[in-house]
């Protein structure tokens, strides 16, 4: 019996990445010699200047000779786009070169690429082959991430507790404390007999190692601190301490931690009421900074208003287009609820109609319905059964009781016209026949109303 074709894929696949896993295991880090160290140091302090420019071309040379450290941080900086355009996939082709040098740093910039799918299909199996190559050459933070991953699971790639316990164990054996964390964590989730008092003693260690931290102003264990806290872990849940700490995880330059503060003020928590216009402040700046997750969350505050703050329907509407013209598929809906809001400006029942399309066409079948909705009120019988069709076949259940009360409803030659112009929807839109909607991106501007 033939193996079909995604099998074939994945064996193919392991094979290489076995291959890969003998080359590497064969291979030797090479150690520059003299003169290569001297422009190694040169190339270094022109990054550590800002000078970029220069470090990317005294990189280049180096890495071109074949020097591990240089291809790592000539990838490094073609993946930050500091001192070259940015090229994920040229960053990609020289972190590949040092990894299969045995370059640990390599490896694991490499395998944070592969796991996020930057300038290359996201590939969880590949990056978790050069985790575990690096944590079996005794790299601690490669221990920790690989550990990570088998705690949370990830595409392909199953929940281990035995084996997260295992890696995240040796990370923490090592002194790394962000592994103690995690293991702390792991151990609950396994919950085998005594992991519960072993993973409070190692939250309280943990703690008091962050809080000698925290006290020189590190931002990263501020931000632990405030995640313990949160959670109740080794100290009682704190949402207002929480808040405190992350705070200043923020002022000291931690930004990954503003949208946790933020969802954190729109939420609330026991101790901690909520405040969504520090909720909304926290939005807008990340949205302004590109994120399109962050624009969804402040239009959505902007739309739904909240104690002392009005509903701002121009405001939502900014945010809301900005967060689905980036992608953001959540706000097709919404943006297209607001845009046919009569009482909340600015009202656009066109523009409205194309947003529906577009929540409808990634796969959210209230965009569907709720054109079925706008046709059946302006008397389109046949055209509303359409897309009640549309929206029962992306799994929007409401819509099965429309579908049955228009076919009950309308003659044989409406229900041929309308099964029709569903046939014509789904060529357009390669939309195979019963197989539900086709996710595409949304359009910048309205194209031909439906």
């Amino acid at each position: 019996m033939t193996a079909p074709p995604s099998a074939l894929l994945r064996a193919g696949r392991l094979l290489s990445l076995l291959l890969l896993a003998g080359l590497v295991a064969c291979s030797g880090t090479r150690q520059p010699t003299r003169i290569q160290r001297e422009l190694l140091a040169g190339a270094r302090e022109a990054a550590e200047s800002g000078d970029y420019a220069a470090a990317v071309s005294r990189y280049r040379i180096l890495a071109r000779a074949g020097v591990a450290r240089a291809q790592r941080e000539l990838g490094r900086l073609y993946a930050a786009g500091r001192g070259v355009p940015r090229d994920p996939e040229r960053a990609l082709s020289w972190l590949r070169k040092a990894a299969a040098q045995g370059d640990l740093p390599a490896m694991r910039t490499l395998a944070a690429m592969l796991l996020a799918g930057e300038g290359t299909p996201r590939n969880t199996v590949a990056a978790l082959t050069w985790y575990r190559l690096a944590a079996e050459r005794n790299d601690p933070i490669a221990m920790h991430r690989l550990g990570r991953l088998l705690l949370r699971g990830e595409e392909d790639i199953a929940v281990d507790l035995e084996g997260a316990v295992t890696w995240l164990g040796e990370a923490a054996r090592r002194g790394y404390l962000p592994a103690r964390i995690d293991l702390a964590d792991a151990l609950v989730a396994r919950g085998a007999p005594g992991d519960a008092g072993e993973a409070e003693r190692l939250y309280r260690r943990a703690r008091a190692e962050l809080e000698r931290r925290a006290e020189t102003g590190d931002a990263w264990a501020l931000e632990q601190l405030g995640r313990l806290h949160l959670a109740g872990k080794g100290v009682p849940a704190n949402a207002r301490r929480a808040a405190a700490y992350y705070e200043r995880a923020l002022a000291r330059g931690r930004e990954r931690v503003r949208l946790k503060l933020a969802r954190l003020y729109r939420d609330g928590g026991p101790d901690l009421p909520p405040d969504r216009a520090a909720a909304l402040r926290l939005y807008t700046v990340a949205a302004d900074a590109g994120d399109a997750g962050a624009a969804y969350q402040a239009g959505r505050i902007l739309q739904e208003g909240g104690p002392e703050m009005a509903p701002d329907g121009r405001g939502a509407a900014y945010y809301l287009r900005l967060a689905a013209e980036r992608g953001e598929r959540r706000a097709f809906l919404r943006l297209g609820d607001l845009l046919a809001d009569p009482g909340l400006p600015p009202t656009d029942p066109a523009a409205a109609r194309h947003w529906y399309l577009q929540a409808g066409l990634a796969g959210d079948g209230k965009g569907f319905y709720r054109l079925g909705r706008i046709a059946e009120g302006a008397e389109r019988p046949a055209r509303a059964l359409m897309w009640y069709r549309l929206a029962a076949e992306a799994g929007y259940a409401r819509a099965e009781s429309r579908v049955a009360r228009l076919l009950r409803r309308l003659s044989p030659g409406e229900v041929e016209e309308s099964a029709v112009e569903l046939a014509r929807f789904r060529l357009r839109n390669g939309i195979a026949p019963a197989a539900g909607p086709r996710a595409v991106p949304a359009l910048e501007s309205p194209p031909v109303q439906p």
